[in-house]
């Protein structure tokens, strides 16, 4: 039979050809996503503009200056979620116009893909643990072929030990009797042939025991050293939801979705149900408590939505003093913004003239209105870095047109009287321009978020959170769904 060092090294040998096949699905399951991040990583540079980075990154300019380039920021500085969501801003019109879901289909060929290489590497993990296992077999079979060869020999000793007790009895005659041809047995001999046999028959013994401990103690090694293999083997596969040796972690059969729903569902039946009877003041009064106490930067998101119509007809609804908070606020937040001039339709126009609207001429207003009526009407056609930088403008507007609601105490009776006058009539009409880009902005959102749940679905990330969708930032409207004017 072989030596300890002979077995122990066959063993490591075998076990270190095996290491090199793990080694090797350990490099292909580590690169599963590289596909995929590949085609993210492209799409995202062929599309996003220097100028969407440096709005939406504060550190794209230090980084570039540092000597990055735009194509590193994109592939190392952004999750994966961050491009998605560059790759359906600026896709989402090919899709809506042209009916391209080249992207989707892409994706969902690369995640079929994907699914494919997971049970192919399954697979070969759990044909890799067979092999780790065979050689363990192996040496186990060795042992067991050792335990039978010990007991073989302890019978041999056992039967030797009778023999010679069987010598050592006999008187001379009777072993003369027995050796017939000879006459007389060398009794002395004989002991001493059986004494060695015996003997040897030890020696055999001790050096199978002493084998049988070797390999048992090797064995030992080897398996401590095979756990250690299949639990890396399980910890990288389980790095990419693979699951070769035990079941996927179960998911909850309650469909958290339908009952977020259906609760959001039964608060909004039971809000409508008890508040139906407040008046537009009284919801307007809601409404401005729930802006009032916002951040400002939720603010600005509020003013650049759909709902700055309602935000609009909100402010007619205050109360003097409301009214005038507001105000306030609306001068803080054109305050901040940083042009002192702003081109509309080849017009200039400056911050002090829209934070007082109502003494602008009347051919700036017809400027501002021309150009959101001609955005608007091409709104289809416009990419994100259009939209952007139109929506730049935008919020100059807005806040002068709110800050132009609020101004004067006795704001009820001027509104009736602005009804006939053509400057009233004008930041009303630019009012509602202004709102309807928003609502086509607000669709536009909706749209492309829903792609971009579609894509996230597609690259095992799920879907948005619902509060991170642009449709649940509604304004606090209890009681109503739109206000008369």
């Amino acid at each position: 039979m072989a030596t300890k060092k002979q077995v122990e090294k066959s063993m490591q040998d075998a076990f270190a050809g095996i290491d090199d096949l793990k080694n090797n699905l350990a490099t292909r399951v580590a690169e599963i996503n590289k596909e995929r991040n590949d085609y993210v990583n492209s799409e995202a540079i062929k599309v996003v503009s220097e100028d969407y980075l440096r709005n939406h990154f504060r550190d794209y300019d230090d980084y570039i200056l540092d000597g990055g380039t735009r194509e590193d920021f994109v592939e190392q500085k952004l999750s994966l979620e961050q491009k998605l969501d560059i790759i359906t801003e600026y896709n989402i019109n090919k899709q809506l116009l042209e009916g391209d879901n080249s992207i989707e289909a892409n994706l969902n060929d690369i995640a079929g893909r994907k699914k494919d290489n997971k049970s192919q590497y399954k697979e070969e993990a759990l044909d890799l643990v067979g092999m780790y296992e065979k050689v363990l077999q192996d040496n186990e079979t060795r042992i067991n072929t050792l335990k039978q060869d010990i007991e073989k020999t302890k019978a041999q000793i056992s039967d030797a030990e009778k023999q010679l007790q069987n010598v050592m009895g006999k008187d001379d005659e009777t072993i003369a009797l027995s050796g017939r041809l000879s006459g007389k047995l060398d009794k002395n001999k004989a002991i001493e042939e059986l004494n060695k046999h015996i003997d040897g028959l030890r020696k055999k013994l001790t050096t199978q025991e002493k084998q049988l401990e070797d390999f048992t103690r090797l064995q030992s090694k080897m398996e401590s050293e095979f756990k250690a293999r299949k639990a890396e083997i399980e910890t990288f596969l389980k790095a990419q939801n693979i699951y070769a040796f035990r079941e996927a972690p179960e998911v909850s059969s309650t469909n958290s979705d339908e009952v977020t729903k259906e609760n959001s569902g039964n608060d909004k039946k039971d809000e409508t149900k008890s508040m139906v009877a407040l008046t537009p003041k009284k919801v307007a009064k809601s409404m401005f408590n729930d802006f009032r106490t916002s951040s400002p930067e939720r603010q600005r998101k509020l003013l650049m939505r759909n709902g700055s119509e309602d935000i609009v007809k909100m402010a007619r609804y205050l109360g003097p003093i409301d009214r005038r908070e507001f105000g306030r606020i609306m001068k803080q937040r054109i305050n901040e913004l940083p042009n002192d001039v702003i081109s509309f339709n080849g017009v200039s126009i400056t911050k002090e003239e829209l934070s007082n609207m109502k003494k602008m001429p009347d051919q700036k207003l017809k400027a501002i209105r021309q150009e959101i009526d001609r955005f608007n009407g091409d709104f289809e056609n416009k990419t994100i870095d259009e939209i952007s930088e139109f929506e730049d403008k935008l919020k100059y507007v807005r806040a002068g047109a709110l800050i132009s609601e609020t101004s004067g105490l006795f704001r009820g009776i001027r509104r009736f009287f602005d009804r006939f006058s053509e400057k009233g009539t004008s930041i009303y009409e630019l009012s509602k321009s202004a709102a309807k880009y928003a609502t086509l902005k607000e669709e536009r959102t909706v749209k492309k978020e829903a792609m971009l749940d579609r894509l996230r679905v597609k690259v095992s990330r799920g879907k948005m959170d619902e509060y991170a969708h642009t449709s649940t930032k509604d304004l606090d409207r209890t009681g109503a769904d739109d206000f008369s004017r």
